[in-house]
């Protein structure tokens, strides 16, 4: 596994790859991890029972992404036999030093392209020179390349990549860790946290491009009353406009969680999961909350649409239409439960059902076990 940034950093990236090593390692399967060193870390560790190598990267600004494609490349090239393939993810300068690595030894070498939008691999790389050349020469590699949704591989295909080296596999959840507690604990969790007899929506994630919190706090201002409590769990720069425009609208029932090392927690005990991305390769936290079994909110984005069936295992809205955000809100206030105990046990019986559904389908198709499966083979095998 090839990556830039590896744990103790853990965006959603991150996380699929520790995820996919320790489930095919569980499997049988050597893997071993090279990611850059970060500050106070070691050079070597074993976690989950798979070796993570740091490599130095040249610290000058601007380009100390392409000094670990030097160290990458020494490193793969030295250690050539201790691996067949190299699985590379994200579309970083990391990725040009795995394919040539990949022609040089003749090894498999698949490369993961993560995000959607502007904001993804295809979009940054398409707006600088040398993201168009790295593109270009991806292109050409014998690579594979897996994309996390149909919204993402049909951006692969339309930046000119050959439909036969583009495979599409989900990303995945640990389902027995992300699962729902038993009412009473989730009642004593609710009152631990100070969220007794209350309606609690929750985002989880970093406060960036694309997501889209603003609107909607602005739907919540207009469509929440005391009962209710917007978490939101995620640092970022958007977060001092976002705390400005809650003041601006005077809103009360919110709270800024900051950056969270126990979201599980947050999970367990909210009652609903909001995500108003205007793009995503396919949210994680979206599926950790699901898996949760939470009801979900989201915006009817094409990776969103993937996952959610509106109305059934959740709740679809449009940027173009914030009325519908607005009554979607107004709904899950209005469903006549007037016991807080009740409320703290369990949400209502519709939603309740409905993230019954949710955390069946996590199960059913995005399990990390599922994506492990997925990946030795329809990508692994080929090679």
């Amino acid at each position: 596994m090839l990556i830039p940034r590896f744990y103790p950093v853990m965006g959603g990236t991150e996380n699929q790859c520790r995820l996919l090593s320790k489930q095919l390692f569980k499997m049988g399967h050597g893997v071993f991890v090279l990611t850059q060193r970060e500050k106070n870390t070691a050079a070597y560790e074993t976690l989950d029972g798979v070796d993570v190598y740091r490599l130095p990267g040249f610290a000058f600004p601007g380009i100390f992404s392409f000094g670990f494609f030097f160290s990458a490349l020494f490193f793969l090239f030295s250690n050539r036999v201790k691996y067949d393939l190299i699985h590379v993810h994200l579309a970083t300068s990391a990725a040009l030093a795995a394919v040539l690595i990949a022609a040089i030894l003749g090894k498999g070498c698949v490369v993961k392209f993560a995000g959607a939008g502007r904001t993804g691999d295809i979009g940054t790389s398409c707006g600088k020179p040398w993201g168009r050349l790295k593109l270009y020469i991806l292109k050409k590699s014998r690579a594979l390349f897996t994309a996390p949704s149909d919204e993402v591989a049909s951006e692969l295909l339309g930046a000119g990549f050959n439909k036969e080296s583009v495979v599409k596999i989900s990303n995945g959840v640990e389902c027995s860790y992300y699962s729902p507690l038993p009412q009473d604990e989730r009642a004593a969790l609710r009152k631990e946290m100070r969220w007794g007899g209350k309606k609690v929506f929750l985002f989880a994630g970093r406060l960036e491009e694309p997501k889209d919190i603003a609107f909607f706090l602005e739907a919540w201002a207009s469509s929440s009353d005391e009962r209710g409590l917007f978490v939101i769990a995620g640092g970022g720069s958007q977060e001092k406009a976002l705390r400005a425009l809650a003041e601006k609208k005077k809103i009360k029932n919110i709270v800024f969680a900051g950056k969270r090392n126990d979201i599980l927690r947050f999970y367990r005990a909210a009652d609903y999961f909001v995500l108003p991305s205007r793009a995503e390769g396919l949210s994680n936290a979206l599926l950790e909350a699901m898996a949760c079994g939470l009801t979900v909110m989201a915006s009817g984005i094409p990776a969103n649409r993937e996952v959610i069936e509106d109305g059934k295992d959740g709740f679809l809205f449009s940027f173009d239409d914030p009325e519908r955000l607005k009554g979607i809100i107004k709904s899950l206030f209005s469903d006549g439960s007037a016991d807080k105990a009740a409320a703290d046990r369990a949400p209502s019986a519709s939603a309740h059902s409905m993230a019954d559904a949710a955390r069946e389908k996590i199960i059913r198709n995005y399990s990390i076990s599922a994506a492990a499966d997925n990946h030795v083979s329809k990508v692994y095998g080929r090679f």
